[in-house]
């Protein structure tokens, strides 16, 4: 049991590892979590979107004629945090200076005016603001 929660990365902090009653659409969800997070690591997933992405699969699997998956009624913001509980899913929230930074700006800026303004001084004449106490 504990060799099967490493395989599949599991959530081990929880006493107990409690299986979805829909495997099918467990799976899927993670799957295609997967997938996104691998070609785009940076792309921002909300509970909403996951939840979405859950009833989209559940109305693919209505098209299977799957039994049991007539009516996605099941799925709520709650399931998904089941979800994210058990494949140790965790949010984060990139707010601030950090997300608003321009990133090519700051790349172009210190390949071409950097060097222009390191030209006019020598290394002695640089200071650190943390040092000066001006910062």
């Amino acid at each position: 049991m504990i060799e099967t929660s490493i395989a599949s990365a599991s959530n081990l902090n929880s006493k107990s590892t409690k299986q979805s009653q829909y495997p099918e659409i467990d799976t899927a969800l993670l799957e295609w979590f997967r997938c996104l997070k691998s070609t785009a690591p940076d792309e921002s997933v909300t509970g909403p979107f996951l939840l979405e992405k859950a009833i989209c699969i559940v109305e693919k699997l209505k098209v299977r004629n799957m039994p049991g998956y007539l009516e996605p009624v099941f799925l709520n913001l709650n399931w998904i945090d089941r979800w994210k509980k058990r494949h140790n899913i965790t949010s984060r929230q990139i707010s601030g200076e950090s997300q608003s930074a321009d990133h090519a700006g700051a790349d172009n800026w210190i390949s071409t005016q950097l060097k222009l303004i390191r030209e006019e001084f020598e290394d002695k004449d640089i200071f650190n603001a943390d040092e000066t106490g001006l910062f």
